[in-house]
């Protein structure tokens, strides 16, 4: 299983500061399942975007495993949709490390 935190972050049209919308949300999940979570997310966003006072959102993305998983996703086309509808860059990071990964060599 990995590790998923989602965030909505943004920059406050009135101070520049950037800003984090709410607490990120954090999930235990299998990597194939990012569609399902971010999916969720959105849809709690979009009800209160028309509130939000940031300009250049991004939906941030961070997958920590050990389990030796290929950090590789699908995102849906509805996915896609609900970033489009609150105008949100996507930025994705991975931190996948191999528990064991069986190389038993030294190295100089």
């Amino acid at each position: 299983m990995a590790r998923v935190t989602v965030r909505l972050c943004g920059n406050d049209r009135r101070t520049g500061a950037e800003t984090q919308l709410g607490p990120a949300f954090e999930e235990a999940c299998a990597i194939g399942e990012l569609d399902r979570v971010l999916n969720k997310h959105l849809v709690e966003w979009r009800g209160l975007s028309s509130r939000l006072n940031l300009d250049d959102l991004e939906v941030a993305v961070d997958v920590f495993s050990d389990d030796g998983s290929r950090p590789a996703f699908h995102l849906s086309r509805e996915t896609l949709a609900l970033m489009a509808e609150l105008g949100a860059d996507f930025d994705f990071d991975p931190y996948t490390y191999a528990a064991d990964d069986g190389d038993d060599c030294e190295r100089d």
